[in-house]
């Protein structure tokens, strides 16, 4: 692994994600020198800068934001199973619950009010909130290794084994690189059928090519790629389009290289709902108890300009909030 170790690499991405040497050491409880060390040595080892330093704090070179977007998917994957794996090992633990998300702002507040809501009527159980991509939270929730999975509806409404209830719709737009140059008040989108559409889905390919469809072009190439963070650096790289919520990660990079533009047609609205589904043989009462909750419900509200830290999102500022934060972990 070229002499990087696991330490290296969460000291890094501590340092992208307060984005600050002296916040990040407090956060590790390291010095300062310690961890301008351990940069420096990943730097050496790497053969390139990773961060500049100016007058805002630090800001990540290129190679150093490339970098971020590739590892921290992967690092957040490692420390959710390691998680996972010290939980189902720990003697005497209570009943819990293990809650999958979406990665985007809108879906995650419909997780974290039914989940405040739960935590409220039965404070003595234990829930787990963390975030996956499409694929992960379909294989996780039918192989038992998430009870309820916050996705949108093209994802389970074949799955036979699989019952789900309509939580919402999510306003979508074009995300597009701010390197074209497209007016705001743009109303013809058929520069967009010599792009590339960037995907992290698997399924509902065909859901999102007639989003296009309705606006008068065929993408010229469509992309699987694995993480949503790393579809926005390509975007912002200039190397391709997505369809997407509005709420991009905080970084001055992805907001200052990403316009936004509007999707005129609201068909897709019938064809795509954010869901919570569950496995219909469940055995964990825990889970009839949530879904009960869900029921009584409104779930659906926008997302908040600044979400909550209620899940270990790093990608979104956290507002204060009038809930103890150590209660919803």
């Amino acid at each position: 692994m070229y002499g990087i170790t696991l330490q290296q690499l969460e000291i890094f991405l501590t340092v992208v994600h307060c984005q600050s040497m002296s916040h990040a050491a407090r956060e590790l409880y390291l010095s300062q020198p310690a961890v301008s060390n351990w940069i420096q040595k990943l730097e050496d080892t790497l053969g390139t800068k990773l961060f500049i330093r100016s007058h805002k704090g630090i800001l990540l070179t290129p190679e150093g934001l490339r970098l971020y977007a590739e590892l921290d998917p992967v690092y957040q994957r490692f420390r959710i199973s390691l998680e996972h794996v010290l939980r189902n090992n720990i003697k005497g633990k209570k009943n819990s619950l293990n809650i999958g998300c979406l990665h985007e702002p809108a879906i995650m507040e419909m997780m974290r009010r039914t989940t405040s809501f739960f935590q409220e009527q039965y404070p003595e159980l234990t829930v787990y909130c963390e975030l996956y991509n499409f694929r992960e939270l379909r294989e996780k929730l039918i192989c038992h290794e998430l009870d309820i999975i916050f996705t949108f509806s093209f994802e389970v409404h074949d799955l036979p084994e699989i019952s789900y209830k309509k939580l919402g719709h999510l306003d979508l737009y074009f995300l597009l690189p701010s390197s074209w140059h497209i007016p705001s008040h743009c109303a013809d989108y058929r520069f967009l059928s010599e792009k590339t559409m960037l995907l992290e889905i698997n399924k509902g390919h065909d859901i999102f090519l007639s989003v296009c469809n309705a606006h008068g072009f065929k993408p010229a190439k469509v992309k699987c790629v694995s993480s949503l963070l790393l579809i926005f650096y390509m975007i912002a790289g200039g190397e391709g389009f997505t369809i997407a919520g509005p709420h991009l990660p905080v970084n001055d990079y992805f907001n200052n290289n990403i316009d936004i533009l509007p999707i005129a047609d609201d068909a897709y609205r019938q064809k795509i709902h954010v869901v919570a589904a569950w496995r219909n043989e469940e055995v964990n009462p825990v889970v009839k108890q949530y879904v009960s909750i869900m029921e009584q419900l409104d779930c659906y509200a926008p997302a908040p300009k600044r979400l909550h830290d209620f899940v270990k999102s790093n990608w979104y500022l956290a507002p204060e909030f009038e809930t103890d934060p150590e209660q919803m972990r």
